[in-house]
């Protein structure tokens, strides 16, 4: 009796194995897709269209993958040999593709649009061996578990999806909130490969457990009809998935700070509900119809999209998310948001894909349907991430694109019951969900994100959020903000704007060529053209969607959209100006948000080298900051890395507001007398703002009190570089925690400590009268 027991048992034990093994491969995976995606990014700039580039070279490479198993995987004997020979392939090529992606000739790349094609080429032939072994995994591996017992291959199959998605979730946390800001972004992927190959390692040993052929006999055989209507479906799922995702990202960024951290939250959730998904179908094989049970879950989905925007802005608005009083506390009430929020919806999609496994025939030709109909899934998938971000939410707004996705889970219900024979019979539910769906959207279109007496002017629907331009009671209360709650300047604001500008110009004896990193409402860059020396103002701005927001400031930005010495080019700052063929007397990078994703590669070493190498011999570069988003920390994390590029590095102080201290670091190759009648003469040049007047900088002497001192060479660091991005993951950190930043009596205490004491070697004053 116990020996039978054993070998009962048996079985069961290998199943668990390859779980685990399967949940590191899920882990491994994430790994390599977050980190990858960054290696590509510093090659081909921070845009939104360059990381739809990637993503759709990464689906690809895998849906090849799902193609090439679903045949492969039937033809080996000892299946197990085959997943650990992929694993292989994937945790050996990763360690080749920062390398690679080392070696891309970005900088021959075509600023704007014109580089995609080329993007895309480069990261599919640099991706396509790694994520071809990625995609290539799951058939395999179905087809080992099918091969422990055929009578229950469809439990076991959408059990190990399960757990792939449970190590996907596993990845994202540690990856997020600990491997990039510890080991670094290269670093990153080298532990997942070493982790690849471990599984590659354990899946050989073990390869002899599954090496029985299938019994072919369970189940009948799936009639082409079918099967083609299950494959649509599984195509139908990826692209509901994936669209959902981004507009979920979409929806919660209008309420989150928008860091990393935040969007880790996101597909934590996400990712988690779906394995939730994959669960439940395991469990209900052989239990109920999955024909129902995957009517009933498209249907869920579809009203549960609509539901849970409405849900969201019914019962909290669009205010800004406060949770807790600490970072984790943040953290922790995001997490709980989101699920509250999205976690029924995503749980029924998760679903579909396992059920259509099922009722294809998983149980005859495991491996075949589980690739083939995955390979639908997964280019379903990426045709819905990009058509959601660049066609549907700038056509139709936010509320509406919810709307036209829970259709599409609609008519996967519609299309199951026409071929089950009941869409007469379960039409009527069908249109009630319908009802609901579009009742929810008109309800929430409504919802307009404004501030008490705000008035809408104009709001842009693109790939990096809303975009609007909004007025109060009175003209001078026009402002720009991006997501409701970031502010990118007002004509309120316009004095500090102006003064941003101002400041470096005059710190330079004969700015000529000058470039600005950042548009906004353009009254920053608009104070070059008060200098008459300037010949030429060139712009980078990220977002096009700003640019054409930053017209409705032409009071005050002296229109300088128009002005025949400027030039606005979109793209990432840093690519584009490399790109140039001309260079700068002065560089001034404007104001950004450093907690927010991927900003802080704005404050590297790498791109203060890269800046350097596009100002002229004489020329300076300026950075701002806010102090009120950083914490000492940060600031001196971002002064230590500039100051390793540059020769000397001058701190300037340009408020009077320990509330909101502006803070510039100001970096050049050589010490700068400067003339006070030069500098009176150009602040006679200004024109006066658009409110109001700058009660900071009114004469020389004021320029000259502003200069706090020059920021001292510390080898030991701590240093912001590309590979280990510190202030996009330690600021977020300091948002959030109390009395961490630079504002009020901590400021105070900073400069008073700190900052007094900076010698004054850089920029040197005449005497007053000279």
């Amino acid at each position: 009796m116990t020996d039978l027991t054993d070998r009962a048992s048996a079985p069961d034990r290998r199943v668990a194995g390859i779980l685990a093994l399967v949940f590191s491969s899920g882990a491994a995976g994430l790994a390599y897709e977050i980190s990858w995606a960054r290696q590509l990014g510093l090659a081909f700039g921070h845009t939104a269209r360059a990381a739809a580039v990637v993503l759709a070279a990464y689906f690809l490479g895998m849906a090849l993958g799902y193609a090439w198993a679903s045949r492969a995987s039937e033809r080996w004997r000892q299946p197990l040999l085959g997943y650990a020979a992929v694993e292989a392939v994937v945790g050996l090529w990763a360690l080749v593709v920062p390398v690679l992606a080392g070696l891309l000739p970005h900088a021959s790349l075509p600023v704007g649009d014109g580089g995609d094609g080329i993007r895309a080429i480069y990261s599919l032939v640099l991706l396509l061996p790694g994520t071809t072994a990625l995609g290539a995994s799951l058939p395999f591996v179905a087809r080992a578990v099918a091969g422990l017992n055929p009578a229950r291959a469809g439990e076991r199959i959408a059990r190990v999806y399960a757990f792939n998605l449970l190590g996907a979730v596993a990845g994202v946390a540690v990856t997020t909130f600990g491997l990039l800001a510890t080991l670094g972004v290269v670093a990153t992927s080298y532990a997942a490969a070493g982790l690849s190959l471990g599984v590659a390692v354990v899946a050989a040993c073990g390869r002899r457990t599954v090496s029985r052929p299938l019994n072919r006999e369970p189940g009948p055989e799936i009639p082409v009809p079918d099967r083609r209507l299950w494959t649509l479906a599984a195509a139908i799922s990826g692209f509901g998935a994936l669209a959902a995702q981004v507009l979920y990202t979409r929806l919660f960024s209008l309420i989150f700070h928008n860091s990393t951290y935040t969007f880790a939250a996101i597909l934590f959730v996400i990712l988690l509900a779906l394995a939730a998904g994959s669960a439940l179908v395991s469990a209900a094989i052989g239990r109920i119809d999955l024909r129902l049970g995957l009517v009933r879950a498209s249907m869920l989905a579809a009203v549960g999209l609509p539901v849970s925007a409405w849900a969201l802005v019914e019962l909290r608005g669009l205010a800004y998310f406060r949770a807790g009083h600490s970072f984790e506390g943040y953290v922790l009430g995001a997490v709980g948001l989101v699920t509250a929020v999205c976690g029924l919806p995503c749980l029924a999609m998760g679903v579909i894909l396992p059920s259509c496994w099922e009722l294809a025939g998983a149980a005859r030709k495991p491996g075949r349907v589980v690739g083939e109909m995955t390979m639908a899934n997964t280019l379903a998938a990426a045709i819905g991430a990009l058509c959601t971000s660049f066609v549907l939410v700038p056509l139709l707004d936010l509320w509406w694109s919810f709307a036209v996705v829970a259709a599409t889970y609609l008519g996967l219900a519609a299309l199951v019951m026409r071929q089950a024979g009941r869409l007469r019979r379960a039409g009527w539910w069908i249109l009630a969900a319908g009802t609901v769906v579009v009742s929810t959207t008109v309800h929430v279109d409504r919802v307009r994100g404004l501030r008490h007496g705000e008035e809408l002017i104009r709001r842009f629907h693109g790939p990096y959020g809303w975009i609007q331009v909004t007025r109060g009671k009175h003209h001078a209360q026009m402002s720009l903000s991006q997501n409701t709650h970031y502010g990118l300047g007002s004509i309120e604001s316009s004095p500090m704007e102006l003064r941003q500008g101002h400041t470096p110009l005059l710190l330079h004896n004969d700015p000529k060529q000058v470039a600005f990193i950042g548009l906004a409402t353009g009254i920053t860059a608009s104070a070059a053209l008060d200098h008459p020396g300037v010949e030429r103002v060139t712009v980078v701005e990220l977002i096009d969607d700003v640019v054409e927001a930053a017209a409705y400031f032409s009071a005050a930005n002296a229109d300088i959209l128009h002005d025949p010495r400027t030039t606005v080019l979109v793209g990432d700052g840093r690519h584009v100006l490399s790109r140039l063929p001309r260079r700068f007397d002065v560089i001034v990078s404007d104001l950004f948000v450093p907690w927010e994703s991927q900003t802080g590669y704005l404050y590297t070493v790498e791109h203060f080298e890269a800046m350097r190498g596009r100002l002229n011999e004489d020329g300076l570069f300026c950075v701002w900051l806010a102090g009120w988003q950083v914490g000492p920390e940060e600031f001196e994390t971002i002064a230590n890395s500039m100051r390793a590029v540059f020769d000397l590095v001058g701190v300037f102080v340009s408020s009077r507001n320990a509330r909101r201290p502006l803070l510039a670091l100001v970096g050049t190759t050589r010490p700068r007398h400067l003339s006070r009648t030069r500098i009176e003469d150009g602040l006679r040049a200004r024109r006066p703002p658009a409110m109001g007047r700058d009660r900071v900088l009114r004469r020389a002497e004021d320029l000259a009190n502003t200069y706090l001192g020059d920021w001292p060479w510390r080898p030991e660091g701590p240093f912001n570089t590309d590979e280990r991005p510190r202030i996009e993951f330690f600021s977020p950190r300091t948002h959030r925690t109390p009395g961490g930043r630079l504002k009020r009596a901590n400021y105070e205490r900073y400069r008073q400590t700190e900052l007094a004491s900076l010698p004054r070697e850089a920029f040197r004053f005449d005497a007053p009268g000279s």
